[in-house]
């Protein structure tokens, strides 16, 4: 379920103009962000079984490590 709710919100996330990548490694998060940021990303969105179940989706900022949980229909407005 996560994997095809990761696909879409990066079709989503894509079609709006965003540039998106995602790693579905299972890597622990902080090599994650690590990677990220190295590849020039400014936010990374954490989207887990707890985020699916409650149509959420967790976004960080790379730069100043705040962290903020948002109804997914608010995504493409906290990626803005």
């Amino acid at each position: 379920m996560r994997k095809k709710a990761s696909l879409k919100l990066t079709k989503i996330l894509r079609d709006n103009g965003l540039k998106t990548e995602f790693d579905m490694q299972g890597k622990n998060f902080s090599k994650g962000f690590e990677k990220a940021l190295k590849s020039g990303a400014n936010f990374a969105v954490i989207l887990g079984e707890d985020e699916i179940k409650a149509n959420k989706i967790t976004v960080k900022n790379l730069q100043t490590k705040q962290q903020v949980t948002v109804d997914r229909d608010k995504i493409l407005d906290t990626l803005r």
